[in-house]
This record gives C-alpha cells, structure tokens and sequence, in this order.
C-alpha cells in the first residue's frame, strides 16, 4: 500500500508539473507590437516559435497573400485588435504585422485608441513620413468629431528605426518580378476609415509595421 501511495503522489506531482510548463509556455507568447516585430524575417515555422505560438493559434489563413490571423488579440489604446502575420507568399518569410479592428458602434473609441498610438509614434519619431497626396492625414484631426465619417480613409506613416535582432537582419531581401529586391526601411502605419452614413457606425482600424524597399512609401 505505500508503494501504491507513492506512486500516486509521483503522478499528482507529475502532472501539476505538466499544468505548471503548459502555463509557462502560454504566459511567455508575445505580448507588445515590439515583441511581434522582433519576429519579422523569420520564416513562418521560426516566426511562430519566436513568438510563443502554434499552428494551432492560426484562426485564418488567406491565399494567396498567405496572411495568418493568430487566436489572440492585442489591446492598443485600451481597445481590442485583431494581430495578423503577413508572410511572403514565395519565401515564406514574415515581413509584416498588422493589428485591425472591424467594428461596428465603437468609432469613438477606435479613434481615440489610433489617435493615441500615433501620438505615441510622433513622440518616438517625429513627424510622419506620409506619402503627398493623400485626402486626409489623421494626424491632422484632433478628436472624432472633426474626423470624417463617409468612409473616406486617414493615414500616416512613421520612419521607425528597426531595433534588436530585427536590425541585425536588415535589409531583407524579397524576390519581386523575378529580381531580388533589398527592403531596407521599416515603417509604422496608422490608418482610419469611419462610416456613419445611412444611420450606420462602423470602422476600420489598422496599425501596421513592415518593411519596404528604397523609395516605396504608405
């Protein structure tokens, strides 16, 4: 009966050490835009273990531009987004990562959150790089009010200067129209587009970081 006894306590122990590790590996997955960028010119298989995740926490995969949703979601500016992973479709390589919201009834909330991460962007690096052209520039709205609301997009664009062990990979290289191309800058981009027309409220929120080759703006 003691040996019984101890075996059982051997398998108690056993597996609280198993609950303990399984916990461990779900508390140590990327939690800051930071930590997913960190992972950007990683193949696909090296992306996911750098970030703490499995196929399993893939709830989409997009053809042909091979865009991967994870199951997990990110709070910026005190709301939700959802994170997708934007892989080279011929290397396989992550070169992006973009967190997008599609709501409907929250578009203050929303604007404030974008708003308040391009702040954060602007403090860190200055004054957006935005290509000319543009309609409306969301830096240039200070609250949802002033915004438009026909469904016409704001954006802006920050020259983010690559940090760790994503500028120890820099420049990436990509194949474009059969030529290799190097991608050497890396940008933030915050975008907006709200719609209240025909008593509708909806938005779509995107803050994207990725690279980009010489001269190529967003």
């Amino acid at each position: 009966m003691k040996k019984v006894g101890v075996w059982i306590l051997a398998a108690v122990l056993l597996l609280a050490a198993l609950t303990a590790c399984a916990g461990s590996a779900t508390a140590d997955s990327a939690s800051t835009p930071e930590e997913y960028c960190a992972a950007i010119g990683l193949t696909r298989e090296e992306a996911l273990a750098a970030l703490g995740l499995t196929e399993d926490d893939i709830s989409q995969e997009r053809s042909p531009y091979s865009l991967l949703v994870t199951s997990s979601k990110m709070e910026l500016g005190g709301m939700p987004f959802e994170i997708w992973l934007q892989l080279d479709a011929d290397s396989n390589i992550l070169y992006g990562v973009t967190f997008t919201a599609q709501t409907e009834g929250q578009n203050e909330a929303y604007f404030d959150a974008v708003k308040a991460y391009a702040a954060e962007l602007q403090e860190a690096y200055g004054d957006p790089v935005t290509v000319d052209g543009l309609s409306f520039y969301l830096t240039e709205f200070d609250s949802y009010p002033d915004a438009p609301k026909e469904g016409t997009g704001m954006r802006d664009t920050w020259a983010v200067e690559p940090e760790g062990e994503l500028a120890d990979r820099m420049p990436l290289t990509f194949t474009q129209n059969g030529e290799s191309v190097e991608f050497a800058n890396f940008y933030a981009i915050v975008s907006a587009t709200f719609d209240e027309r025909d008593g509708a409220e909806t938005a779509e929120c995107r803050i994207e970081y990725r690279v980009a080759p010489e001269g190529m703006y967003y």
